[in-house]
């Protein structure tokens, strides 16, 4: 045996020269601290898969851009503490949470997708008008009411930003439109009809050409477009301020004459002309102009990038309840 096996053989250990009694101690301390270590570990799973982890599951997608369940908590807090949704109930309020922040998204990629830039002037612009401050106002006095807001509604700085970009596209979007439209052009007098469904679309032309009822009373009841208030009439309106295919239809009619039913993204259509010239295009004709390019434009966005919700019931119920215990606790705190 060489010399240094022989001191290996002969060494000896502390754990070695323990009496039995203390070495079992030590064993149970050291059994007990690895239980608790081991429940600390199951403990802090359970918190990260039950609180943290559900929070990072995305709700939104607009083309490359995820947003996911803490950012729409933190949007519909907002949306709650505004109070200018209009809605008491809550999944309303989440949903059009959503609907925002969707299209705050979709705007601000069209602006990407038209290298569309925004000057200082027009994104300082933009946060004044949120923040409803005159342009005289100073900047010690926009900074203060900026801070204000944050606090107030419980968003980030940059989130908030992100709403005011939103906002100057739209703005600089709009204004190009409006320059774009011509001081006349030829335009159709139009009574409109739109509905979700073409089992409706069908009854209704039906109707119509048995003669068993008027264009105005379908549109009054039936018809799920704005202009319903008005008996489906939109007045002198120019083709750029209809959907392509339903000016195409539009603008084919003889005057009196009904269209048959066009069929688009946004529902059924049935039209009726009562006459069709060139004229001035008047204040409420150029916005709806801006509107519908602004749609379109929108639209465009929508298909290139795609959009994909998928907020669940769960997940619904889950920020349900952390904004109602949010507002529970604003108001017993106010």
């Amino acid at each position: 045996m060489t010399r240094r096996a022989r001191a290996l053989n002969g060494r000896t250990y502390p754990w070695t020269d323990l009496d039995p009694e203390r070495r079992n101690a030590l064993l149970l301390y050291a059994g007990i601290g690895f239980v608790v270590a081991l429940a600390l570990v199951l403990i802090g799973y359970g918190y990260y898969t039950d609180r943290v982890a559900p929070g990072h599951e995305t709700v939104l997608r607009v083309g490359s851009r995820a947003f996911d369940l803490n950012d729409l908590e933190r949007r519909a807090k907002a949306e709650a503490r505004q109070g200018l949704s209009g809605q008491s109930d809550l999944s309303q309020i989440i949903g059009g949470a959503l609907t925002k922040m969707e299209r705050e998204e979709v705007l601000r990629q069209t602006g990407e997708r038209r290298s569309l830039s925004l000057s200082e002037a027009e994104l300082d612009a933009s946060l004044r008008t949120r923040l409803q401050l005159t342009a005289e106002a100073t900047r010690e006095q926009l900074a203060s009411r900026l801070r204000g807001e944050l606090l107030r509604l419980g968003l980030s700085l940059g989130e908030f930003q992100a709403i005011t970009r939103a906002d100057a596209v739209e703005t600089k979007l709009q204004a190009q439109s409006r320059e774009a439209i011509p001081a006349e052009a030829e335009q159709v007098d139009l009574l409109l009809i739109q509905v979700g469904s073409q089992s409706q679309a069908l009854e209704i032309r039906d109707l119509l050409g048995q003669g068993t009822t008027t264009f105005a009373v379908q549109a009054a009841t039936k018809s799920i477009h704005s202009s319903r208030s008005s008996a489906g009439e939109l007045g002198w309106i120019p083709r750029e301020a209809l959907p392509k295919e339903v000016a195409g239809a539009a603008f084919a009619l003889e005057a009196g004459a009904t269209s048959d039913i066009v069929e688009i993204k946004q529902g059924f259509f049935i039209l009726q002309a009562r006459g069709k010239e060139t004229r001035a295009v008047d204040d409420n004709a150029k916005t709806r102009v801006v509107d519908q390019a602004l749609s379109a434009s929108l639209q465009e966005t929508r298909d290139a990038a795609g959009v994909t919700s998928t907020l669940t019931e769960d997940q619904l119920r889950r920020i349900a309840a952390e904004v109602a215990a949010a507002a529970t606790a604003n108001s017993l705190g106010g």
